[in-house]
């Protein structure tokens, strides 16, 4: 996994974050949600990054200690990842209970286990309530990460059990910026029509 970056509009998300990463707080579970083209995945493969490296800052992962290499050649067993694998637009239950099997081990190399649980709400009923025992009773040093566009397609009992992050557009004007640093034509008409998303207006 290359080394994510931190959007501008996404360092006070990140600063909440690392702030109670510090004071012992970080929840066991996050639902990270918000509109598309805010950069929700990359998002949270910076803080599972950050949160691993072993000399952690305020700037996110070193990239230079052995967790950093690890996670960029993907060999780091402390992170896990999951989304659809193939053609399959859903995440299956098989995929689930090897997630939930990994996540009972101690860690190995970092100070603790993180699963990003990418397109989330891909979960069918039957890989969703899987997980359920995890977020229930969450082992030691473990941190889960749903990602998803549609918050309200999971099952409440899964929401119920995770916090809430929720990821809101950029002002206009830094919005804007960004586009025109991206060297982007027509950002304004762009940014209407993707309800302010910087990243979906790029694309």
């Amino acid at each position: 996994m290359d080394k994510p970056a931190l959007y501008p509009w996404l360092q006070a998300s990140w600063k909440n974050l690392l702030e109670q990463h510090k004071q012992g707080k970080l929840a066991h579970a996050y639902l990270l949600s918000g509109l598309p083209g805010l950069g929700k995945a990359g998002f949270a493969r910076f803080v599972s990054s950050a949160l691993l490296c072993l000399d952690l800052s305020e700037h996110g992962a070193c990239g230079h200690c052995k967790t950093c290499h690890l996670l960029a050649a993907d060999t780091l067993p402390d992170f896990y990842e999951l989304l659809p694998e193939g053609k399959s637009q859903t995440i299956r239950i098989d995929q689930v209970r090897k997630l939930c099997a990994h996540l009972i081990l101690t860690p190995q190399i970092a100070s603790m286990k993180i699963a990003v649980i990418q397109v989330a709400d891909s979960m069918n009923v039957a890989s969703a309530n899987s997980l359920l025992k995890t977020l229930e009773e969450p082992t030691a040093d473990t941190l889960l990460i749903l990602v998803t566009d549609f918050p309200n397609r999971l099952l409440p009992t899964i929401r119920s059990r995770c916090q809430q992050l929720h990821l809101n557009p950029p002002p206009h004007e830094e919005a804007l910026q960004w586009l025109g640093a991206q060297q982007v034509d027509g950002a304004e008409t762009l940014l209407s029509l993707t309800s302010g998303a910087p990243l979906a207006a790029l694309r």
